[in-house]
């Protein structure tokens, strides 16, 4: 009950997050969908365009206390699934790899939904969320509803990953 509420004001948050925005809704249908609930809900975003992986893509910046991440949100051409992905939760150096490993396996077997991966080819840490969608789908709401659940899980595990974190 208690992680419940705190999604709902974590969804509160992001409406009131500072950030800056490109009026474009994307070029896939989800897209679309997923930016207009975005935009009713006053969430600022940047359009990223479709990439040469063919993912159509939005960021989102985030800014807490101490803690500032930029999601990205992809959406694929086949419209049954979307990715959200924060690179460089922290960057750590090399001799903590192994320690970085071990905070990201406690985090994965204490949190559903977002995977926490160290990144042995540069030093940091990336989390992931994959959902998988079918076209009847409310792609939006469900979209929105894996961003705060998101917000909410790295809130709560940045603080195992900051003791290790380097700039």
């Amino acid at each position: 009950m208690r992680k419940l509420t705190a999604i709902a004001l974590i969804c509160m948050v992001l409406l009131l997050v500072p950030l800056s925005s490109f009026a474009g809704a994307g070029k896939y249908q989800n897209t679309q969908k997923a930016t207009d609930v975005l935009e009713e809900q006053e969430i600022i975003y940047t359009y990223l365009g479709v990439g040469s992986d063919g993912e159509d893509g939005v960021l989102i910046q985030f800014s807490e206390d101490d803690f500032d991440f930029d999601m990205r949100v992809y959406f694929h051409e086949d419209n049954e699934s979307v990715h959200l992905l924060v690179w460089d939760l922290i960057t750590f150096q090399k001799e903590d790899f192994a320690a970085v490993v071990n905070v990201c396996n406690h985090l994965n077997a204490e949190y559903r939904f977002i995977t926490f991966h160290a990144e042995k080819s540069d030093n940091s840490v990336t989390a992931t969320f994959d959902l998988v969608v079918r076209p009847n789908d409310d792609i939006g709401d469900i979209v929105f509803e894996a961003m705060g659940w998101m917000e909410y899980i790295l809130l709560e595990g940045y603080p195992y990953l900051s003791a290790f974190h380097r700039e």
